[in-house]
């Protein structure tokens, strides 16, 4: 008993000391994030494309070059810790963000052949304000963290180009170094680049610019020339469409207009495919055979089934028409007939660094939901890697699919229109019985 009550007087005792300090000493711990991305060799912006109209205009660059990417950005901030509310810190700029005589921040072209006594060149990174990066069309979203003298470092012009010409650089890493005068520390992180993403199929013109998804049997094909240090391509379609209410319709209807006019809104649907994730050396070093994803036109159409919602074609709230209908001529390989430049290609390559990244972060499906944390920056924390994004817009469908579209098996439901040509008093579009 008496042992009892000594234990008892010994917890007493210690409960009385209850305040503790979950603070750690302070420690200056840059936070460094950069995703460089190298861009396309295609023209995908689509000044390549062939005029529908003149009134629809898909060159958004207005050019006929490749759509390389000429700015990059590093971002670096500081880490923050405190005995406050970190909501209170993080609307801090002082907390969050260096000022531009804090730290020096530079890039090395590294040659992964180089011998050790080869030192790179150091090539200072520009440090770009909230009014510059505004001029660039660059806003930060609106959250927790202060947007107050809010900047980030840019890659200067002599190194933006990651790939140039014959992709001189690609054979070389991109080494982000920050120095911390104040600690002494060289906090830095390497990475290769992704060789900009180059296409086999489909292409923005010619026939290999055509989605012939009518076709049962014929199975298409996306096919990517490989880049060089791409580890996984993930690839997706954009299905683009027009869809009008009843009452819109009707109204057209009224008034003799022959294409939807009124009350059209457009929307989007996205088909995503599963990730491909390159084993072979020879498509890791940008050759070998082409990166494939192969699909049949009736799963396009399946998906569109259960993406869009079905109407009562005998009294439909919606009528849907696929985007940038227009009727082509004989033109560069293609034959003539109506076509509708409706769907959009989303590729992204991402290299190893970047992989290794989304797959520490996707969802664990096992028993041990616990995860390593991944960090590739000495001496900081953060994440530097290098990717592709390509966008090919508004490629074409022929007619058999938009026909296929209005009323195959999967879709006819949807209420999507069927388009016959006038020749010069241009195209018309019809519904439900009188498509068939």
């Amino acid at each position: 008993m008496k042992n009892f009550f000594s234990i008892i007087l010994t917890l007493l005792c210690f409960s009385c000391e209850n305040d503790i300090d979950i603070n750690a000493e302070w420690l200056d711990i840059p936070v460094v994030y950069a995703i460089l991305d190298s861009g396309t060799q295609e023209d995908a912006d689509g000044s390549a494309f062939e005029m529908p109209s003149s009134s629809i205009n898909f060159n958004f660059d207005e050019d006929s070059e490749p759509d390389y990417n000429s700015v990059h950005f590093i971002r670096v901030q500081k880490s923050f810790l405190g005995s406050g509310s970190a909501y209170i810190y993080a609307n801090s700029s002082d907390s969050i963000y260096y000022n531009e005589q804090e730290i020096s921040v530079w890039v090395e072209l590294v040659d992964p052949s180089w011998s050790d006594d080869v030192i790179p060149a150091k090539i200072p990174l520009e440090l770009v304000n909230d009014i510059d990066l505004q001029a660039l069309d660059i806003i930060k979203d609106d959250g927790l963290f202060n947007s107050e003298k809010y900047h980030l470092y840019k890659l200067p012009v002599s190194v933006s180009d990651l790939c140039q010409g014959a992709c001189d650089n690609i054979y070389k890493d991109y080494k982000i170094c920050i120095l911390n005068p104040s600690t002494g520390d060289t906090v830095f992180s390497q990475t290769n680049i992704v060789q900009p993403l180059s296409m086999f199929r489909p292409v923005p013109r010619g026939s290999r610019s055509i989605l012939r998804l009518g076709s049962d049997n014929t199975p298409i094909s996306i096919e990517i020339n490989p880049s060089r240090n791409a580890k996984m391509y993930s690839i997706s379609l954009t299905f683009n469409y027009l869809e009008q209410p009843r009452d819109s319709f009707l109204f057209d209807k009224e008034n003799n207009l022959t294409l939807p006019t009124s009350g059209v809104v457009q929307k989007s649907v996205t088909w995503t495919f599963s990730d491909v994730v390159v084993t072979d050396q020879d498509q890791l070093n940008g050759s070998g055979n082409y990166i494939k994803k192969t699909f049949y036109g009736p799963e396009f159409f399946a998906f569109l089934q259960s993406n869009i919602s079905e109407q009562d074609l005998s009294q439909p709230e919606f009528y849907r028409y696929p985007l940038y209908s227009f009727f082509q001529n004989n033109n560069d390989g293609v034959v003539a007939g109506i076509y509708h430049r409706c769907v959009d290609l989303n590729i992204t390559a991402v290299n190893s660094e970047l992989y290794t990244y989304l797959s520490a972060n996707g969802p664990n499906y096992g028993f041990n939901q616990e995860r390593p944390e991944y960090n590739n920056i000495t001496n900081g924390i953060g994440h530097v890697s290098a990717r592709s994004i390509l966008n090919m817009n508004n490629l074409r469908i022929n007619q058999e699919a938009g026909d296929s579209l209005a009323f195959g098996q999967y879709t006819k439901k949807l209420n999507f229109g069927c388009y016959s040509n006038l020749g010069t008093s241009g195209l018309t579009v019809d519904f439900g019985y009188y498509c068939e």
